[in-house]
C-alpha cells in the first residue's frame, strides 16, 4: 500500500477541522445550532471522502467488492462531495451578518404575530376586562423589547386614572399610583394624544422614568384604558403599529361586550319593572307598597338601604325609607341638612348618578339616616313630571364603588313604578289639601258672618294664611283715606323680626311702590327677588316683611270697586326651593273676597291723620305740609335704622331733614293750638 502526500494532506484538514468543531460544539450551538448542523455534516462527509481517496490510491479497497468497481465508487465520492460541500456552504453563508439581521427579523416577525394571535384568543375567552388588560400587558413585556407596562382604567364619570395592575413585577409600584394624566386631552379624543405619546401626562413622581409609550383602549369612542410602557431603546415604528393594533382589538372587544351587556341590563330592566309591578296592590298605603317594590328590586341588585323622597317645590313633603331589616320607615316633610342635600342634588341632575364615599360622608349628618350606617356607594335617581322633580329614589350599600353604569339602567326599571305610586299620592294629597282649605274658607266665612270684631278676623286670618300657605311672612293692611300711609291691621310670621313694622303700625305709602301699584291697578303682583324686573325695594322689604326677601305675594282686597286693603305674603327662602303656586294665588284671592265683607265701606271711616287734619281745620295747602313733613321724618328714621354703620356726615344729613320737619310742624299746629 502506497501513500500519496497530497491526499493525505487534504484528509488531515478535514479530520483537524472535525476536532476544533467537537471541541467547541456547546458555543458553537449556542450561538446559532441550525448552522452548526450543516456545517459538521458538510465537514464529516468532506472529510469521508478525502479518507476513502487515500485509501483508494493506497489500493485497500480493491478488496472490498463492489467498491472495487471504478465507475460505482467514483459516482459515490461525486456524490459525497456535492452533499458536503453543499452542507458547508449553506452553513458557512448561515453565519454571515446579513443572513443572522434576516433570521432576527423573521424571528421578531412571527414573535409579533404570535403576540397578536395570543391577544385575539384571550380576548374571546376573557370577559374580565381588567383581567383582559393586564394580560395584554404581560403579553407585551413577553414579545417586545418591553421591560416594564403598567394599565390605568379612566373612570367614565370623573375622568380620574386607577392604576389596576402591572405587566411585571416593579420595585416602582408605589410610584405609578402617583401619576396624574391631563383631564382635558382625555375628553377632547385622541387627536391630541395620537400626535405626542407623552404630553397626556402631567406629574410622573421624581425618580421614575418618562414612560416610553402611552397606548390608548378606546371602545365606543371613549378612552376607557391607558397602558404604559418603559423599555431600554425608543420602540420601532413598526412595533408601535403592533402594539396600537392589539389595543384596538381589546378595544373592539369591549365595544361587542358593552352592546352584549346592554341587553342583558335592558332585559333585567324589564324583569325589574315587572316584578315591581306586581308587587304593589292599588289599595295598599304608600309605604307598603313601596317596602314591596323595594323588596322585588332587592333581588336584581345589592342595597341594605332605600329611600323614596317626594318634593314639592324644592322641599320634601314626604320621605319614606325601608332598612336593611325591612323597617320602614315614614316621615312627612323631613328637612333635615341630608335630606335638603339630597333634593338640592335631585333638582340638578336629570339622569341617575352615583355617589362615592366621599359625597355621603359630605350627605351625613348626626340626625340623617346615613350618619353611621357605613354606606359608601349612593345611587340617586330623580324622578321628573313635565320638566318638575316630583321625587328621588336613592339606593344606598355598604360597598366601596358598588354601583356602576350597569345598576342606573337596572334601577331605571323601578321609575314608572314609582312614577305611578307618587301621581297617585300627589292626587290624593291635593285632594286633602282642597279639603282642608275648603274646611278653613268655610270657618273664615262662619266667623266674618258671626259679626267678630275686625280685629280678631284679620288677625285669624293672618295666621291661617300662614300655615296654609306655608310662607314666612303674612301682613293684612288697609290704605289710609289721605293716600299717605299704609295701616298695619294684622301680622303673623315664622320668625319675629324687629326690623319690621308693628302689626298695628303705619307705614309711609311712598316707600312702598308695588303697594301702591296694587292699589291703582286692583290686581295681584307676584314677585320674584332674583329677577331684575319687579322687585321689591329695600325699603319696602324691611318695612312690610322685615329683612331680607326672595318673593313675595300681593293680593287687593276690594271694596265697591276701591282697594281697601291688601294681603301680603312673603318667602325668605330662596325662589327654587318655594315658590308660589297657582293654587296658592288662587287661595289668598278667595280669602281676600271673603275679607270684602268685614272691610268697612270707603269713605265711612277717617284714618287718625285724617281726623287730626280735620281737627286742626287748614286749608289744602297746610294739609299738603302736614303730609311731606310726616313723610320726611319717618323716611330719615326709616334710613337711619336700616344702616347701622352710615357715616357722620350723612346720619348729620338726615337729622337735619328730621328737625326741618319738626319746625315745620310747629309751625302748623301751635297757632292752631
Amino acid at each position: 500500500m502506497e501513500w500519496t502526500s497530497p491526499e493525505l494532506i487534504v484528509a488531515l484538514f478535514f479530520l483537524v477541522g472535525l476536532l476544533l468543531l467537537a471541541r467547541f460544539r456547546r458555543q458553537l450551538r449556542a450561538v446559532d445550532r441550525g448552522s452548526y448542523a450543516y456545517i459538521a455534516a458538510g465537514m464529516s462527509l468532506l472529510s469521508m471522502v478525502a479518507l476513502a481517496q487515500v485509501y483508494h490510491k493506497a489500493g485497500a479497497l480493491d478488496e472490498l467488492g463492489i467498491l472495487a468497481d471504478a465507475r460505482f465508487y467514483h459516482l459515490m465520492v461525486t456524490i459525497a462531495v456535492l452533499g458536503g460541500i453543499s452542507a458547508l456552504v449553506y452553513g458557512v453563508s448561515s453565519w454571515l451578518p446579513l443572513h443572522r439581521e434576516q433570521l432576527e427579523y423573521s424571528e421578531s416577525r412571527l414573535s409579533r404575530h404570535s403576540f397578536l394571535k395570543r391577544v385575539v384568543q384571550l380576548a374571546a375567552v376573557e370577559r374580565r376586562f381588567r383581567t383582559l388588560l393586564t394580560t395584554t400587558a404581560e403579553y407585551m413585556c413577553q414579545h417586545f423589547s418591553v421591560t416594564q407596562a403598567s394599565v390605568f382604567l379612566v373612570s367614565r364619570r370623573t375622568l380620574r386614572t386607577y392604576m389596576i395592575g402591572s405587566g411585571t413585577d416593579s420595585p416602582d409600584a408605589d410610584a405609578l399610583k402617583d401619576i396624574t394624566f391631563d383631564t382635558e386631552t382625555l375628553k377632547d379624543g385622541l387627536q391630541r394624544l395620537r400626535g405626542s405619546d407623552t404630553g397626556l401626562l402631567t406629574h410622573v413622581p421624581e425618580g421614575l422614568r418618562q414612560p416610553t409609550a402611552i397606548l390608548p383602549v378606546v371602545a365606543k369612542g371613549r378612552i376607557v384604558s391607558l397602558i404604559l410602557l418603559w423599555a431600554e431603546q425608543p420602540l420601532e415604528p413598526e412595533e408601535k403599529a403592533h402594539l396600537r393594533l392589539a389595543c384596538d382589538m381589546v378595544g373592539d372587544h369591549l365595544s361587542s361586550e358593552v352592546d352584549r351587556s346592554y341587553v342583558r341590563m335592558y332585559r333585567r330592566q324589564a324583569q325589574v319593572a315587572e316584578d315591581a309591578a306586581s308587587s304593589i296592590a292599588v289599595t295598599s298605603p304608600l309605604k307598603d307598597n313601596v317596602a314591596a317594590a323595594f323588596g322585588a328590586v332587592r333581588e336584581h341588585m345589592s342595597a341594605e338601604y332605600f329611600s323614596l323622597i317626594l318634593t314639592e317645590g324644592a322641599e320634601c313633603r314626604q320621605r319614606i325609607t325601608v332598612g336593611e331589616n325591612e323597617t320602614v320607615l315614614n316621615e312627612l316633610g323631613s328637612s333635615n341638612r341630608e335630606t335638603a342635600m339630597l333634593v338640592n342634588l335631585a333638582q340638578e341632575v336629570t339622569e341617575p348618578t352615583i355617589l362615592d364615599e366621599h359625597d355621603l360622608q359630605r350627605l351625613s349628618t348626626a340626625e340623617g339616616l346615613l350618619a353611621g350606617s357605613g354606606m359608601k356607594s349612593m345611587l340617586l335617581l330623580p324622578l321628573h313630571e313635565n320638566g318638575t322633580l316630583t321625587a328621588a329614589v336613592i339606593f344606598a350599600t355598604r360597598h366601596a364603588r358598588a354601583y356602576a353604569r350597569r345598576h342606573c339602567v337596572v334601577a331605571s326599571g323601578l321609575l314608572p313604578v314609582m312614577g305611578r305610586l307618587v301621581q297617585q299620592e300627589h292626587h290624593e294629597h291635593q285632594a286633602r289639601v282642597l279639603s282642608t282649605r275648603t274646611d278653613r274658607l268655610s270657618a273664615l266665612a262662619q266667623k266674618i258672618a258671626s259679626g267678630q270684631p275686625q280685629s280678631e278676623v284679620l288677625e285669624h286670618t293672618a295666621r291661617m294664611l300662614l300655615d296654609e300657605v306655608g310662607t314666612s311672612v303674612v301682613r293684612i293692611s288697609t290704605f289710609d283715606t289721605t293716600s299717605a300711609f299704609i295701616q298695619s291691621q294684622a301680622l303673623a310670621m315664622r320668625r319675629a323680626d324687629g326690623t319690621t313694622a308693628p302689626s298695628d303700625g303705619f307705614i309711609i305709602l311712598s316707600v312702598c311702590p308695588l303697594h301702591e301699584q296694587v292699589r291703582d291697578t286692583g290686581r295681584p303682583i307676584l314677585i320674584n327677588q332674583e329677577n331684575s324686573d319687579n322687585r321689591l325695594s329695600d325699603i319696602e322689604a324691611s318695612q312690610v316683611f322685615g329683612g331680607t326677601v326672595k318673593g313675595a305675594l300681593l293680593v287687593p282686597v276690594r271694596s265697591n270697586d276701591h282697594v281697601t286693603a291688601v294681603i301680603s305674603l312673603a318667602e325668605q327662602r330662596t325662589w327654587k326651593r318655594r315658590q308660589y303656586r297657582s293654587s296658592d294665588i288662587q287661595f289668598v284671592s278667595i280669602v281676600a273676597g271673603l275679607l270684602t265683607s268685614a272691610m268697612p265701606e270707603s269713605g265711612s271711616r277717617r284714618r287718625s291723620v285724617e281726623s287730626v287734619l280735620q281737627n286742626l281745620e287748614m286749608d289744602n295747602n297746610g294739609r299738603s305740609r302736614v303730609k311731606s313733613s310726616l313723610t320726611g321724618i319717618l323716611g330719615s328714621v326709616e334710613m337711619l335704622r336700616s344702616d347701622r354703620t352710615m357715616n357722620p356726615d350723612k346720619v348729620d344729613r338726615y337729622l337735619g331733614i328730621i328737625d326741618k320737619a319738626t319746625r315745620r310742624l310747629q309751625e302748623c299746629v301751635l297757632p292752631v293750638e
